[in-house]
């Protein structure tokens, strides 16, 4: 991945999810460098499991950040009317 390139295999210090998909919570993991910040932006899919563990967490430091305002039904709305 061209992040890990840049950084020298190390990762980025923050990578920020900003769509609900499970694919972009794995591929942001694989992306995060060993005290890095996971930020969650609105709501993810239902069921959604982050390819990480407590463990994970203590071990590389790693911080999650999620900032929700609003409830799918609210989001909903909001995509049908275009905004």
């Amino acid at each position: 991945m061209r992040i890990n390139d840049i950084t020298g295999g190390l990762g980025a210090h923050a990578v920020i999810v900003a769509v609900g998909a499970s694919q972009a919570y794995k591929m942001a993991v694989k992306l995060l460098r060993p005290l890095g910040t996971l930020i969650c932006v609105g709501l993810p899919e239902l069921g959604l499991h982050i390819p990480m563990s407590a463990v994970d967490c203590v071990n590389r430091g790693y911080k999650i950040c999620w900032k929700c305002s609003g409830n799918r039904e609210r989001y909903g709305r909001a995509a049908a009317n275009g905004r």
